[in-house]
């Protein structure tokens, strides 16, 4: 919609059809009506005199005044419903392009606008661009409050918007938490775009009074150019949804103007995607064992499962797939044959070994996961008991409610619990309770210059602390040398892994290795 355009007042448009728009059908109806009433009185003034007899032209006179009467009554008749049609048709289109919270536009309000303005723009030597805005803080205003107070909250935005934006602007609201503006400006000053663009950072940094309560946001803006993206709307959309992805890079309150690296980088991304999907399909993905070893006896205690990525461009490691394998809902299938080639692996270890699997923090959001992998385990016949499930600081804070869940379904079959990659600064004493964890497991950044002394020393002697205080066995991660394994045991770490004990082996790694330790049991 054009900015400041009454389009939240939905107008007398959307009312019943306005009878007086007939003028000639209620004249003519006027007109039969008085000529019945005169020609009526003459037949009425005659049949009393007893004249009448024999006077057809008088009759005939009042049946066609009749007849002129019905048939301007269907006339108004049919065009008051013409007109409740022409309103009926315009209602459903309008509300077909409105924001019914906002009174904005929508989608399609953009798109249709939106090419009005790019036609506008070529005719007048002017250049389109679109503003992408993505407020940050909506939905813990929807948690905190309700969602009736987030819905007042996205009305004041769409008001805000609109008010630092200049009149002419197309702007719409394009779903639960953004926004887009499209408007004309001058190829040569790009820069009165940019500061509409601080305007409006200006003005999300003011934040909100909703009901009396003031509300902080933050907003990502990424902005696009019709003489760069000459694909239409849609295409603008598009490039501009990467210039917010690069802004949002940046942290919270910054935009991006869309360039041909972040078109390039998109390209490549999208290779990469529909190369991980193969890999998936293919079984292509394969588990690794990570050795973790007992630090006071030096005897091997089991593995974690990490997967890792054997192609055409070599070897990937898992944090260069898995982010990508969440975002874009591979984290399901993936997991799935990872775990069963792992447990397949498994199955003829020493009982003293233990198994430990990572969930994603997408995984957490899902309320079967628990049964997923407890379904897995049965078919394997791994028992439960020698499984430790880690969890990332990072998921819990998706959904504690549903990570306390699954860790009950999963710790009343067994499985132990352990807080993965602890010390990066999300969880709280309270999500150790909530959970009741069986163990801490150091963010493998801290052991990296542990030696060295410093932050590092310091926050793993604090961790130590806090498992030792709380009963928690704790174990670190990342441990690439003699010294550091003495340090961490030192400290009170009871187990480790890392490149000092083996790093990441493959199934027949790992297998010669619990081979020479004679850790694999005979079959029966």
């Amino acid at each position: 919609m054009k900015n400041r355009a009454p389009r939240s007042a939905l107008p007398a448009l959307l009312g019943p059809a306005d009878p007086r728009r007939d003028r000639l059908g209620i004249a003519t109806i006027v007109a039969a009506i008085l000529l019945f009433v005169a020609i009526a009185s003459l037949v009425l003034a005659r049949v009393m005199a007893g004249t009448m007899a024999g006077d057809r032209v008088m009759l005939v006179a009042l049946l066609l005044n009749v007849a002129l009467l019905l048939f301007s009554w269907r006339r108004h008749s049919a065009m008051r419903a013409a007109l409740a049609d022409e309103a009926s048709a315009a209602r459903a289109g309008l509300l077909g392009t409105t924001d019914a919270l906002t009174g904005l536009g929508n989608r399609r309000a953009l798109a249709e606008e939106g090419a009005a303005l790019l036609a506008q723009a070529q005719r007048r030597g002017k250049v389109v661009a679109l503003m992408l805005l993505d407020i940050d803080g909506l939905k813990q205003v929807n948690e905190r409050h309700g969602a009736g107070f987030g819905d007042q909250t996205l009305a004041e935005i769409g008001r805000a918007v609109t008010e630092v934006l200049p009149l002419g602007c197309v702007v719409a609201r394009m779903n639960s938490d953004s926004f887009a503006a499209a408007l004309l400006f001058d190829a040569a000053y790009p820069e009165t775009v940019d500061r509409l663009a601080e305007r409006m950072l200006a003005r999300f940094g003011r934040g909100f009074q909703v009901a009396g309560v003031q509300v902080p946001l933050g907003v990502s803006i990424g902005l696009a150019r019709s003489d760069i993206e000459s694909s239409g709307i849609e295409g603008l959309l598009r490039v501009a949804g990467l210039a917010l992805s690069a802004a949002k890079e940046t942290g919270s309150n910054r935009c991006a103007w869309f360039d041909e690296g972040m078109a390039r980088a998109l390209e490549v991304r999208t290779k990469f995607e529909a190369a991980l999907r193969d890999a998936v399909a293919k079984g292509a993905i394969l588990p690794c064992f990570a050795p973790r070893v007992d630090l006071a006896t030096g005897r091997l205690a089991g593995f974690e499962v990490v997967p890792r990525w054997e192609g055409a461009q070599g070897a990937v490691e898992a944090d260069g797939f898995m982010p990508l394998a969440e975002e874009v809902g591979l984290i399901d299938p993936l997991f799935e044959a990872v775990v069963r080639h792992a447990l397949a692996q498994a199955r003829d270890w020493d009982p003293s070994l233990r198994l430990a699997i990572s969930l994603a923090p997408a995984q957490l959001r899902d309320p079967w996961a628990a049964q997923k992998l407890l379904k897995l385990l049965s078919e394997s016949g791994f028992a439960p008991q020698r499984i430790d499930i880690q969890l990332t600081e990072a998921g819990l804070m998706h959904n504690l409610t549903l990570a306390q869940s699954l860790a009950t379904s999963l710790k009343a079959q067994g499985a132990r619990l352990v807080l993965d990659r602890f010390g990066t600064g999300y969880a709280a004493i309270g999500h150790l309770r909530a959970l009741a964890f069986d163990g801490l497991k150091l963010d493998r950044g801290f052991a990296v210059d542990l030696v060295a002394g410093g932050e590092s020393l310091a926050v793993t002697t604090a961790i130590a602390r806090l498992a030792e205080s709380l009963n928690l066995p704790a174990s670190a991660d990342g441990v690439a040398d003699a010294a550091t394994a003495e340090r961490l045991q030192t400290l009170g770490y009871a187990s480790a892994q890392g490149a000092h004990f083996g790093g990441l082996l493959s199934a027949a790694g790992a297998r010669r290795m619990l081979a020479e330790q004679r850790l694999i049991v005979a079959a029966a």
